[in-house]
């Protein structure tokens, strides 16, 4: 599901005739300023529309006469980030500037929930190998793995990790390669701007036969959702939550696997 944004422009005392107001909402694009949707003589201007912004861009026509100016800009792109400008202008006699208000606009994607899967040791290696997983984010996450069980980070020398890009989105590979002696519980860890992201799994040592699987269920749903967090400058700063819901507290699942066994997540 595609998200939507709304950025805020508002003239207090807007006395402008609509048969003479002019709305522009700009911003640069490949070392141009683009129109991304503007109001002429009271009807939307459509020919210098950029592109890029036909049927997503608009406003209200209707409160255009009460100072309301807002752009409503849906199915929202990363590459929508940027700087916005609104300029409203009044041409009664001659042009007048009436409002020119700047907005920061940037829009993420959270990741899928972490996965840890699990490799046994093999005759050539007696180390253990756990991958974690995560997907369809931006920008690149870091990405930390702690001993769950004592609380340590985990030394980098220990982590590799894989940077795949698919489009605007970003997928994440991280494997560790480490002795595990006893039962310790391991965490990957995916650190984002909306919040972090964590999957453990618990490895029995060689000495424990048995292991109890159990699991917590994440508490931040495996899907892609866009944040938009608008900077407004000569605007109150604010924060814009878009129309699918999410949390941002951390999920976290936990599993067990029995080392010298194959995982059998």
């Amino acid at each position: 599901m595609r998200s939507s944004v709304e950025l805020p422009c508002d003239l207090q005392q807007q006395t402008c005739p609509i048969e003479n107001l002019y709305v522009y909402w700009q911003r640069e694009l490949h070392g141009q300023q683009a129109l991304v949707a503007g109001v002429s003589h009271g009807e939307w201007i459509t020919k210098e529309q950029h592109e890029a912004y036909r049927g997503r861009a608009s406003l209200t026509l209707t409160n255009l006469s009460h100072g309301d100016f807002t752009l409503h800009l849906s199915d929202l792109l990363l590459k929508d980030s940027g700087t916005y400008v609104c300029n409203i202008l009044c041409n009664e006699s001659t042009y007048q500037k009436l409002l020119g208000n700047t907005i920061e606009l940037h829009v993420t994607a959270d990741y899928s929930m972490p996965v840890i899967t699990s490799a046994p040791p093999s005759e050539r290696s007696p180390e253990l190998k756990l991958t974690c997983t995560t997907q369809g984010g931006a920008p690149q996450p870091e990405i930390r793995w702690i001993n769950a069980s004592d609380g340590t980070p985990i030394h980098e020398r220990h982590i590799h990790n894989y940077i795949d890009r698919d489009k605007d989105f970003i997928n994440v590979t991280s494997t560790i390669t480490i002795n595990v002696t006893s039962t310790t519980n391991f965490s990957c860890v995916i650190l984002t701007a909306s919040g972090n992201l964590t999957d453990v799994l618990e490895v029995l040592g060689e000495n424990n036969e048995t292991g109890k699987q159990y699991g917590v269920a994440p508490a931040v749903r495996n899907s892609i959702i866009l944040l938009v967090v608008l900077l407004v400058i000569a605007i109150p700063v604010g924060i814009v939550v878009l129309k699918k819901p999410f949390s941002f507290p951390t999920g976290c699942s936990r599993r067990e696997y029995q080392q010298g066994k194959a995982d059998s997540d």
